[in-house]
């Protein structure tokens, strides 16, 4: 079950993933269209690395959606400090895209992140510059864009976006 480690008024939360919620977790599905930006829940899940941490979007017991903190951004990614945690993998399954899922989780996150990952400042995301649908979602929970481009994505060019969480 989806615990209401962090709530909102419309009963979104905001809970790490564990073994009572992996089953639903596994069955969150995106648009064909979107997996090139995302990848399937099977890959978020089951290909994270020792520094990825999986957290689950839930109303009620209903697992809507998934993304992953990523606490060894800073290792991978050039733009990124140590202070700073990455966001990857921000899937909403299909059947609850365009309710606003995606801004009312980012808006929620600095709340959640600050007391989930106190050491850090701020996170960090890429979104490929064709992916217009998750910028605006980004942009309107709450991150700003660097303007700044990263070009080593898979599906080409992705802007920077940053959030603080303190």
């Amino acid at each position: 079950m989806c615990d209401m480690d962090q709530k909102i008024e419309r009963s979104l939360s905001i809970t790490p993933l564990d073994a009572n919620t992996l089953t639903r977790a596994l069955r969150i599905c995106c648009a064909p269209e979107q997996v090139q930006f995302i990848g399937t829940a099977d890959s978020i899940i089951n290909g994270r690395k020792p520094s990825e941490d999986v957290h689950l979007i839930c109303k009620g017991d209903e697992v809507l959606g998934m993304f992953k903190i990523d606490r060894g951004y800073a290792v991978e990614m050039p733009f990124c400090k140590t202070d700073q945690l990455g966001l990857r993998g921000f899937i909403v399954d299909v059947s609850a895209q365009g309710k606003g899922i995606g801004r009312q989780v980012t808006e929620m996150l600095g709340k959640y992140l600050s007391q989930h990952y106190p050491a850090f400042s701020s996170v960090l995301l890429t979104v490929n510059c064709k992916n217009t649908q998750a910028q605006h979602a980004y942009l309107k929970g709450g991150f700003t864009d660097t303007g700044e481009l990263y070009h080593g994505g898979a599906a080409g060019p992705q802007h920077i976006y940053r959030k603080d969480i303190k």
